[in-house]
């Protein structure tokens, strides 16, 4: 009830031009979740292991790469002497890996994606979930989200986000 009385004031406020008298009884937060995902002991332990498995599978397609290469290369060096039907059947073999390593390509982005978001979930939860008692502590009306555009009024912005990485770390201690 609180809250829709405060909204219903707010728009009250805005149509009579006291934005002003408003924004002296509103306290607003923002919080940057990205950077949070990102500062977090456990936002930087996800990012590693991410990271750790995009260079495995960065070298898995590396390694098909030179494959291919190698082979383009070789059917260069023999296309001359080869017949008609042999220049073909190199030429599909090249094909296939090629399709091959696209397949591959799109299989581990997927899969990282996946990965991402199984890693980054509880953290986002986890965050979400102390946004209230942040809030209460810091006496904080509303709270925003920065970086996604929604901040619709606030003339004194307050950013918790690095209070709220410390608050999450220490509630969350490995």
């Amino acid at each position: 009830m609180n809250k829709f009385l405060l909204k219903v004031s707010a728009v009250a406020m805005l149509a009579a031009g006291s934005l002003s008298a408003f924004a002296a009884e509103v306290s607003v937060g923002t919080v940057n979740f990205q950077k949070a995902l990102q500062e977090t002991g456990r936002g930087k332990s996800a990012k590693a292991s991410l990271e750790k498995e995009v260079e495995t599978r960065r070298k898995e397609v590396e390694k098909l790469q030179g494959e291919i290469q190698k082979m383009n290369e070789e059917f260069q060096k023999k296309a001359p002497v080869l017949s008609e039907k042999a220049r073909l059947e190199q030429g599909s073999k090249i094909q296939q890996k090629l399709g091959q390593m696209q397949e591959m390509q799109q299989k581990a982005q997927m899969e990282l994606q996946g990965k991402e978001a199984e890693l980054t979930r509880p953290i986002i939860e986890g965050l979400r979930a102390l946004i209230p008692e942040l809030s209460r502590k810091r006496k904080l009306d509303l709270v925003f989200e920065a970086s996604s555009g929604v901040l619709l009024f606030a003339t004194s912005q307050t950013d918790i986000t690095e209070e709220l990485i410390r608050l999450y770390d220490e509630k969350n201690k490995k």
